[in-house]
């Protein structure tokens, strides 16, 4: 009796010190303990339970068999998981996604336009050729920030929709999803109108082919204007600018918007020492340039053509245009040429010089002013409704930059991950197979 009591101990012992997750192995090791429990009895010895303990033995081991490690557990319980999530984005066909009571399909976002080579493509069209050149892995690592940002984009504008018809419901006190629906409409209409009157005449394909050239089409336009709408209905009033905040404003756009530079344009006629070609070698050369410089702007105030002599005498790098420069900043004349700054502010538009003479290098230059500009700054008080326009809009600008990021950030719910996933298998295996 004292050697059975051993035994059984020792086998309850060997049961309590084995770590094993109970969570998972609980039914095998049940069968186990009770089996050795029975080995060390005296019934075991004298062979009356053999028959029930080769029946036990049988069940023991079936059930063994079908007990896995507590890691591969784990890992099909994940499994089960994993496919019970996915269930939830399954359809009968496409995968999808609910968003505030609206179906996304992954068919339908595979028809998002995204440009590419200055055309609008859907979606679809660039994920086939992912697919046909990848494996799953490297496909879904590719495609997934623009299958990501079609998805997001396409949340983002239901979300936006509803706070928008939220907005307009609270303000009526009324149901006005139809009436909403058809406003927006109504102003898409009228704002594509308008942008086609005012920007091409009216012209329909002109306007087209500029959306064509810009990567676009109508039908992104007019999502891209009707999201704009809505974000802006969503935009808080502005509060009124402030005398200081205008000032401030128009102190720092002064200078590059509201102050106009000096400039002048003239005729020149060049006369390089280092290029011109006395026609007598047997006197000095300077004095013989000098001599010419004279007798042109005699002609030029008798009435000459200008254009005529600079093409027949100058030496400069205009004179087939008649000496004719472009308009200029004086101040941004380098030497030679920046004696004739000098000199045009002296002179008034239509004035001919008298003979202008440099040192190093030698030159004499003959110059018409045609056309001068002084510098000029706008004051404040011509300009104050433009800054106030500006700093209204650059405020409407900032306030639906935030609204918009706000808006994605809350388009990206966790379980977007898991419908992307299967969206992008689905994806590969279509144009794989």
């Amino acid at each position: 009796m004292l050697s059975e009591a051993k035994s059984r101990r020792a086998g309850a012992d060997t049961l309590r010190n084995t770590r094993y997750d109970i969570r998972y192995t609980s039914t095998c090791w049940s069968f186990t303990s009770l089996f050795c429990t029975m080995l060390p009895t005296k019934a075991f010895k004298e062979q009356r339970l053999m028959p029930k303990l080769a029946l036990l033995l049988v069940l023991t081991s079936l059930i063994a068999a079908g007990c896995n490690s507590p890691e591969q557990l784990r890992i099909n319980q994940h499994k089960r998981l994993r496919n019970a999530k996915a269930s939830r984005f399954r359809t009968s066909g496409s995968p999808s996604i609910a968003i505030s009571g609206q179906i996304i399909t992954c068919d339908e976002l595979l028809k998002s336009p995204i440009p590419i080579n200055q055309r609008m493509v859907p979606l679809s069209e660039p994920l086939k050729s992912l697919a046909q050149i990848n494996d799953l892995e490297n496909f879904k690592f590719k495609a997934e920030i623009p299958f990501r940002q079609a998805l997001v984009n396409k949340i983002s504008y239901i979300l936006i929709y509803e706070m928008a018809k939220k907005q307009a419901k609270k303000e009526s006190k009324n149901d006005v999803s139809e009436q909403f629906d058809d406003a927006i409409d109504q102003q898409l209409e009228k704002y594509t109108k308008d942008f086609v009157i005012n920007q091409y005449g009216g012209d329909y394909e002109k306007a087209q082919e500029y959306l064509e050239s810009q990567g676009t089409d109508w039908e992104s336009f007019k999502e891209s204007q009707k999201r704009l709408m809505l974000i802006s209905s969503q935009l808080p009033q502005t509060r009124p600018i402030t005398y200081p905040e205008l000032l401030e404003t128009y102190e720092l756009m002064k200078e590059n918007f509201y102050t106009q530079l000096p400039s002048i344009q003239i005729r020149l006629i060049d006369i390089d020492l280092a290029r011109y070609r006395a026609p007598d070698q047997n006197h000095d050369k300077l004095e013989q340039a000098r001599q010419l410089a004279q007798d042109l702007t005699a002609q030029l105030r008798a009435d000459a053509n200008f254009a005529q002599l600079a093409e027949q005498y100058s030496n400069g790098h205009n004179k087939i245009y008649g000496g004719l420069w472009k308009p200029i900043n004086p101040e941004s004349l380098a030497k030679p040429y920046d004696i004739l700054a000098d000199q045009a502010q002296i002179m008034k538009p239509g004035q001919i010089s008298d003979p202008i003479e440099t040192d190093t290098p030698h030159h004499i230059f003959i110059m018409k002013l045609e056309a001068k500009k002084i510098s000029k700054t706008i004051p404040l008080r011509e300009v104050q409704q433009q800054i106030e326009s500006f700093l209204i809009n650059e405020r409407r600008q900032q306030a639906a930059f935030d609204l918009d990021v706000e808006v994605k950030r809350r388009a990206e719910p966790a379980q977007t991950d898991m419908f992307i996933d299967l969206c992008l298998e689905r994806i590969y295996n279509t144009n794989t197979e």
